[in-house]
């Protein structure tokens, strides 16, 4: 069986296979590692562990531990590549870039066949661009909903989170409605400024991380989703 980890700034999580059959999946805060991590695989034979983290080298080290004390295994961590499995980035230091966003976009050039462009909305939202011949043409890097929220919530003298509201779109009735929904519609004026931009280039939408099924509702476009994009690239970049 093989076991796919994404560690991200907030959540960690992986999911467990045996050949295309999806054998369990879970998540966990990144900061709430104690104990274990992968207690639902227990007694199950683990033959290949390939991680994707953008998480600090402490959070690593705990989780290859877990991984060596219950499974006898050592993970294969992915690396930002300058090239591979068809696609070339574009940074002049390729190790700079996250390895969550060279993990979406292999996976996302290789289920598309071409021109794609993934959005992964995170503690920070990623937009990437990819031609239609695997060239990263660049890419965009924005505060995510709850970095946009809390910095008026946590930033401003009168501006406070009281009750907690559902984020949508229209103009808040009071300051806290106000505050989320206002981060709610930057996101949805990025998506379909993103959508448009698809539309007249040719390209492929891919959407993914936390936040992505609330970005793909809100521009309508939920048939785009693809919530394991980054698990998926895994293979791509760890087997080339």
């Amino acid at each position: 069986m093989e076991l796919d980890i994404d560690i991200g700034n907030s959540f960690l999580k992986w999911r467990c296979r045996d050949g295309a059959d999806l054998v369990a999946r879970g998540q966990v805060a990144t900061q709430s590692l104690a104990g274990s991590l992968f207690s639902e695989l227990s007694g199950f034979a683990l033959n290949k562990v390939r991680i994707g983290s953008v998480a600090s080298a402490d959070v690593d080290t705990e989780v290859a531990r877990q991984l060596k004390d219950g499974f006898a295994i050592e993970p294969v961590f992915a690396r930002t590549q300058a090239h591979g499995a068809g696609v070339v980035n574009s940074y002049a230091e390729p190790e700079r870039m996250g390895v969550d966003r060279w993990l979406a976009m292999v996976a996302a050039y290789q289920v598309s066949g071409g021109a794609c462009c993934v959005v992964d909305c995170g503690s920070a939202i990623t937009v990437d661009w990819v031609s239609a011949q695997g060239v990263h043409q660049g890419g965009y890097i924005i505060p995510g909903l709850n970095l946009m929220q809390d910095a008026l919530f946590n930033r401003t003298a009168k501006v406070k989170r009281r009750d907690a509201v559902v984020t949508a779109i229209e103009p808040g009735i009071n300051t806290e409605s106000a505050v989320q929904n206002g981060a709610a519609y930057v996101l949805a004026a990025l998506g379909e400024r993103v959508a448009r931009e698809c539309e007249v280039n040719g390209a492929r939408l891919f959407i993914c991380g936390g936040d992505g099924a609330l970005f793909a509702e809100l521009i309508e476009h939920v048939e785009c989703l693809q919530p394991d994009l980054v698990l998926d690239g895994l293979q791509w970049v760890c087997e080339g």
